[in-house]
């Protein structure tokens, strides 16, 4: 950072602070390392606050992102992958995001909101739900152990987020409904990044049953979801942000007692499809909250459309359908003037997700994670393959052939530890010098206590290793980029054979690494011939 000319000598510091506010969020962050000056006005709060509501009131080239789970290269679980695309007849990919992989198998995009998505993975039987800002690689995970004491797993939970630009607050409504009783919602609850809280939500909801609970549509600044209903027609149910109420808005009659209907935004505007066998009919309302102003868009009858996921006008003036393949695994684009099918190069094994998205400084504080690199990623998980290998190497030493010899890896997601256990001959001061990645060395024999460096490459992972070997009974405690010491094990349970590691993970990398099936299937990744001789939460 240089100082060496001051830039307020030729710009009036609310100049600069007016011209960086038109930048894109990651442009914003490189400049804080022009000069003080700048990072300061970066720094205000009153600053990110001017320009996520400027952000939101003039979006900046909105951006097509497609979410597209894709398999392992061996086992069952899925990985999401996140990319952004132009929006123009190729759907051209311009950049790939790693997104915070907190979910057991894959998650779904509720919607997007100035700058920030919110997943999740309730529809998997969980609660978990994250606020994500990929162009500054920030995310918040949302607590939810009040909403823990509540749901038992028998109600149907509806989701849906905006911005607030009234409060510079991103909030989260959560809807929960008997799944057996009448489709009023047993209650509501809403939650505040601001506060870091949830509320309880007392104002009249309309009695509908919603029955996607991640399809939410923001038109106008009002949440729109389609609404079943038992007694009546049913609607589309919108809620109003800056009111925080609700209303119901009535389908064209062609399609009012059709039962499976999806809201979605084509061309600006408030949308409906339908989608029955080859049957696929799109709806758009030309000027919000005029009933009278719904409009066929499309009716066709194909079948080379299977799955559709978002509508759009192509440079010529027709509808175009992206829809997904699910047996050629991939994403494609049909031209309903030509009636013919266009692949993406999109590659997904499950139902993709697509929607647009806005840039913004959402999320920036010292409050959220930041989101590792795919090589930190990488770099994570061949560590913990790494030291699972050694541990099945290190069986090549039993001393017996008539014993059984095996690796355990154990997690524990009560304490947020990994403990890879093997009984074997134990892992020699060498090993965990490669493995550990140590910088130093153990000293000599007699030594009682040594010193030791572990390498800060994986500080985003690990917070301490504990590691205990039967190779002269060591313990040694590490965290990564801090000298610590490594002692001979005078008190501890003598281990009568192998190696014991534990890895003591950050909280916001736990669930990564804690689930049994991503462990097997990252296992077997990495160490596919190996995976006879290591056990996945089973200590043998």
């Amino acid at each position: 950072m240089s100082d060496n000319i001051h830039p307020q000598r030729y710009i009036p510091e609310e100049v600069v602070e007016n011209i960086l506010s038109w930048l894109p969020p990651v442009d914003i962050i490189r400049s804080t390392l022009v000069c003080r000056m700048w990072l300061g006005i970066v720094e205000r709060s009153e600053f990110q606050k001017f320009q996520r509501v400027r952000a939101h009131k003039n979006p900046i080239a909105p951006r097509r992102y497609v979410r597209s789970p894709l398999p392992f290269e061996t086992g069952e679980i899925c990985i999401d992958r996140f990319t952004f695309h132009s929006d123009d007849a190729p759907l051209s990919i311009t950049e790939e995001f790693n997104h915070p992989f907190l979910f057991t198998y894959y998650c779904d995009v509720v919607g997007s909101s100035n700058g920030v998505f919110l997943i999740t993975d309730i529809e998997y039987n969980s609660l978990k739900m994250i606020l994500w800002n990929p162009s500054i690689r920030r995310y918040f995970l949302i607590p939810t152990e009040d909403l823990e004491q509540v749901v038992d797993g028998s109600q149907e939970l509806v989701l849906g987020m905006w911005y607030s630009p009234e409060t510079d607050d991103y909030r989260v409504i959560l809807l929960f409904y008997d799944f057996y009783e009448a489709p009023s919602p047993l209650f509501v609850r809403i939650f505040s990044l601001n506060t870091r809280t949830w509320s309880a939500y007392t104002k009249p909801v309309p009695r509908y049953h919603l029955s996607c609970p991640v399809s939410q549509v923001i038109v106008r600044d009002s949440l729109h979801w389609f609404a079943r209903n038992t007694s009546g027609p049913n609607k589309i149910l919108a809620f109003k942000s800056r009111d925080e109420v609700f209303s119901g808005i009535p389908l064209p009659p062609e399609v009012v007692n059709h039962y499976w209907i999806l809201p979605a935004l084509f061309d600006g505007c408030l949308a409906i499809y339908t989608f029955v066998k080859e049957d696929i009919q799109l709806w758009v309302m030309q000027e919000y909250c005029d009933v009278e102003s719904w409009r066929v868009m499309l009716k066709l009858r194909t079948t080379d459309v299977v799955a559709p996921l978002e509508f759009r006008l192509s440079g010529e003036g027709s509808v175009e359908i992206f829809h997904f393949s699910r047996t050629d695994e991939e994403l494609l684009c049909y031209n309903c003037a030509g009636k013919d099918n266009r692949t993406l190069d999109i590659l997904c094994c499950e139902q993709p997700q697509m929607g647009f998205f806005t840039d913004s400084m959402g999320l920036y504080s010292e409050s959220s994670y930041i989101v590792v690199s795919k090589d930190e990623t990488n770099r994570s998980e061949r560590f913990i393959a790494e030291l699972v290998n050694l541990c099945v190497k290190s069986l090549d030493k039993k001393m017996s052939v008539d014993e059984e010899h095996s690796v355990a890896v154990l997690p524990d997601p009560a304490s947020n530890t990994l403990t890879i256990r093997d009984n074997g001959m134990g892992l020699t001061e060498q090993d965990l010098l490669n493995s550990l990645d140590i910088r130093g060395d153990f000293g000599s024999s007699e030594d009682d206590t040594m010193s030791v460096t572990i390498f800060g490459g994986l500080k985003h992972l690990l917070r301490k290793v504990i590691v205990r070997t039967t190779e002269d009974q060591y313990v040694m405690e590490a965290q990564p980029g801090e000298t610590l010491s490594l002692s001979k094990d005078t008190g501890g349970e003598v281990l009568a054979r192998g190696t014991e590691v534990v890895l003591f993970l950050n909280d916001d990398q736990a669930d990564c690494y804690l689930d049994k099936r991503v462990l097997t299937t990252l296992l077997n990744k990495y160490l596919g011939n190996s995976r006879r001789v290591f056990h996945v939460g089973v200590d043998e």
